[in-house]
């Protein structure tokens, strides 16, 4: 029989929040063995393993439970959340260790089908996609009325640039799911394909409904909200929507990010900077205020912050990561003043996934190394589907033009 799961909008909400995270991350590859253990590799601060305060409780009871599906399930759904936060990779090396003994199950039951959705979202967060969707193909197999993870398969087709399968996986959710839930799922492709306005208006439709029903939400549709401004070239919405978000939630580093660089784009560096300061663990944000000091004219502080963003990618290869690649590009762009390398960079993360500020890599990247044939493939992309993104519409203008 088949086993429906009954989540709340909020809830569902939040573990797809973690999703649209887990894709900016760097990328995993085979891990790195130290030679012996008193190697030191990294030191760790206490808040790395005690960040949030029933961590310890959990870990208590996986290690009291001993194989129960449910309690390593608790912990590693919690480390996601951690991670999705907070921007330290470590919380999902933490999530995978909790789920291990069932990392290669093949059979699946009731009892571990949580297992499975946590193993897709960790396989998301390594850029596997298709590893990803094929666990969730699983799950939707013997729980087809899985809003959440219709929600996921929608969003990992978006991601990949595989619009039709995500609007089929939209349509697949709409059998069943109420309209909040279906805004959830269509607002993120009405964004990106020819609908930002619309996209815009169905969000404010939902708003005060999830102010009363599911409050939790509400700085997710703001959130999108931002996103869906930008793309449709209302840069003021944006900033009034990003900055609800950060009077609520002041250490949100997505929409930090998405904040400084919609500041730096238009001309404001110092308040990027002012905005991005100290928030330098996440590495999007630790290159927005390399870029901001740049444009301050802090040669001093851009010097420092080189150094740092060096350190941190050579960390992450010492993990046995990559550094995630539209980030690496731009340092390499900027910084190194290597546009070939950071095109090749460009097109390698933008043949895993597809979103607007991968194409808008690419294409830089492409200008300025006078590149324009590199870039093709990306610009038919943006033709064929009429992605709708004010940002990559100015590109594409000025690579048309380039000879």
């Amino acid at each position: 029989m088949n086993r429906t799961t009954k989540r709340t909008p909020g809830t569902t909400l939040a573990m797809a929040f973690v999703a649209w995270y887990a894709c900016e991350a760097a990328i995993a590859a085979e891990p790195y063995l130290p030679q012996s253990e008193d190697q030191v590799l990294l030191s760790l601060p206490i808040a790395a393993f005690g960040d949030g305060p029933d961590l310890p409780q959990l870990r208590n009871q996986l290690a009291e439970a001993g194989d129960d599906p449910q309690a390593a399930v608790r912990l590693a759904r919690r480390c996601l959340k951690l991670g999705a936060a907070t921007g330290d990779a470590r919380y999902y090396g933490h999530s995978r260790a909790a789920i291990a003994p069932w990392w290669n199950e093949s059979r699946w039951t009731d009892e571990t089908l949580d297992v499975l959705r946590i193993r897709a979202k960790l396989r998301e967060r390594n850029h596997e996609y298709a590893e990803a969707l094929a666990d969730l193909a699983t799950l939707l197999g013997r729980s087809p009325r899985d809003a959440q993870a219709w929600l996921e398969t929608a969003n990992l087709h978006r991601v990949r640039g595989d619009y039709e399968q995500a609007q089929l996986a939209c349509e697949a959710l709409a059998e069943f799911a109420d309209p909040f839930v279906m805004t959830l799922c269509r607002a993120p492709l009405l964004t990106v394909t020819r609908g930002p306005l619309q996209a815009l208006k169905s969000l404010d439709a939902m708003l005060p409904v999830a102010e009363v029903s599911s409050p939790e939400s509400v700085t997710w549709i703001l959130t999108m909200q931002g996103e869906a401004a930008l793309a449709a070239g209302l840069s003021d919405v944006a900033e009034r929507k990003f900055k609800q978000v950060l009077a609520s939630e002041p250490e949100n580093r997505y929409v930090a990010r998405a904040y400084a660089e919609q500041l730096i784009e238009s001309g404001r560096p110092s308040d990027a900077l002012n905005l991005v300061a100290s928030r330098r663990q996440d590495d999007g944000l630790l290159l927005c205020e390399a870029l901001a000091a740049r444009a301050c004219g802090d040669a001093q502080l851009v010097a420092e912050l080189q150094q740092v963003i060096a350190d941190r990618f050579a960390e992450v290869r010492l993990r046995g990561d990559v550094p995630l690649g539209r980030f690496e590009s731009i340092y390499v762009r900027e910084f190194e003043h290597d546009a070939s390398r950071a095109l090749r960079l460009a097109l390698d993360n933008w043949n895993l996934q597809k979103e607007p500020h991968d194409t808008e890599a690419v294409l830089r990247a492409a200008i300025a190394a006078h590149d324009k044939d590199a870039a093709e493939p990306v610009a038919n992309f943006v033709r064929r589907h009429d992605v709708a993104h004010a940002t990559v519409k100015r590109l594409m203008e000025q690579w048309e033009r380039l000879p």
